[in-house]
C-alpha cells in the first residue's frame, strides 16, 4: 500500500529474469491480441 492506496503492476517471469511494469503490461496486451482475446482487460 502507499499513501493508503492498494496499487497493482503486471509481472511477468521469464526464464531467470522478472518483466514488471509497463514493459509486461505492454507484452500482456500483445500477447491477447495475437491470441484474439481483445484489449486490454483487468488483471486475475
Amino acid at each position: 500500500m502507499r499513501g493508503g492506496r492498494r496499487r497493482e503492476w503486471f509481472v511477468l517471469e521469464h526464464d531467470r529474469h522478472h518483466i514488471w511494469g509497463a514493459t509486461a503490461g505492454i507484452l500482456l496486451g500483445l500477447a491477447r491480441l495475437a491470441n484474439g482475446r481483445g484489449g486490454r482487460e483487468e488483471a486475475s
